[in-house]
């Protein structure tokens, strides 16, 4: 396919994209594109938009500054969205366990990873959260709850439960030979 055929494409993609997005809500007053749009078609679709609107609204291709620093952003974000959703997904996990491994100076890329997250309902009952993430990929098969009982007189803090919570978990790795580590 020709270069100026691709281009004619894009454009044509962009402007039906920017008429289902804003078909049915208003559109902001700005809207940075990463192309450029002929001058009439902008000028009917800025048009449409600001009738949508009830306000001026204008397309742009943003060249430099923050401006063009958000376009960058989105578009990282949009591409990293398809890759979730449409993808296997393993470039950008990989990359967010890279980026963790690097903040958290940890020896080696973290395989496996727990968190919990730990819950007082109304200062009586205690229970805990566990999610897990294998090889940057939720594991929901092997989410668990956890109830918190036995701290004794002792108010329900965080700290506590979350020490009981850790313990548990670490006594049932070990009771299974170690090998969700």
């Amino acid at each position: 396919m020709a270069p100026e055929r691709q281009g004619a494409d894009a454009i044509e993609v962009l402007e039906a994209a920017l008429r289902q997005v804003y078909a049915d809500q208003p559109a902001p007053s700005e809207i940075f594109v990463p192309i450029e749009i002929d001058s009439a078609e902008r000028e009917a679709l800025e048009l449409w938009l600001s009738s949508g609107a009830g306000r001026a609204v204008r397309i742009s291709v943003p060249r430099r500054g923050d401006r063009r620093g958000l376009l960058e952003l989105a578009t990282r974000n949009s591409a990293m969205a398809y890759q979730a959703e449409f993808g296997d997904g393993t470039g950008a996990a990989l990359e967010a366990l890279e980026t963790l491994q690097s903040v958290l100076a940890l020896p080696t890329l973290p395989r496996r990873i727990e968190c919990f997250d730990i819950s007082t309902l109304q200062g009586r009952e205690t229970v805990a959260s566990m999610v897990v993430c294998v090889e940057g990929k939720m594991r929901k098969g092997e989410y668990r709850k956890f109830t918190i009982k036995g701290l004794g007189d002792v108010k329900p803090d965080d700290f506590a439960a979350m020490q009981e919570v850790v313990l548990r978990r670490y006594r049932a790795v070990l009771e299974q030979g170690g090998q969700e580590m």
